[in-house]
């Protein structure tokens, strides 16, 4: 069921056009800046966007203006683990094998000093249950983290209630261009 969904939503988000995609974000990165977790966080990992994501480019562009330390996520190859490094705007940023941009720096940062993370889905529910790409690579790093986990979402991709297994990890909140949805 969450493979067939997964697949809906994926086609659902390809139909954006870049202006569109381009609007979605500008209204969540806003949201995103405004909330008390964001303002008080020092450090924050933040993913690249990909396939029509939300951009989390002019979102990463005020956090730094803001004097966050931005961490990013880099795919440790031959496994399904994330590890989490130092960006910065002169760090170069190269695709890896799946084509998700990554950056080529050096400096891993230890997931114990992060205060918040923004989390890439393809989908969710108003419950902040999270379905993402099926590889498990998200659901293991957050399953460790006890600081608030941010999911950015088109409305359009938020449905009625998602199918949950016990490796899923529940979101603290989801934010849409219309909505923010809280974890009970």
């Amino acid at each position: 069921m969450k493979d067939r969904l997964r697949k809906t939503l994926l086609q659902r988000r390809s139909r954006y056009t870049e202006t569109e995609i381009g609007m979605i974000s500008r209204r969540i990165t806003h949201k995103v800046v405004e909330l008390q977790a964001c303002r008080q966080a020092r450090t924050v990992h933040c993913y690249f966007s990909f396939r029509k994501e939300v951009s989390t480019r002019l979102l990463m562009d005020l956090l730094q203006q803001a004097g966050k330390l931005l961490v990013v996520p880099r795919m440790i190859a031959g496994t399904n683990l994330l590890e989490h490094v130092l960006f910065s705007s002169d760090s170069r940023i190269i695709p890896n094998v799946l084509g998700i941009p990554e950056p080529a720096g050096s400096t891993v940062v230890q997931t114990g000093s992060i205060d918040l993370v923004i989390v890439p889905m393809v989908g969710g529910d108003p419950a902040c249950n999270r379905l993402g790409y099926g590889k498990g690579y998200y659901d293991q790093f957050l399953s460790g983290l006890s600081c608030p986990k941010i999911g950015l979402l088109p409305d359009d991709c938020l449905v009625d209630s998602l199918p949950v297994e016990p490796h899923d990890v529940k979101l603290d909140m989801i934010i849409t261009e219309s909505s923010v949805y809280q974890k009970a």
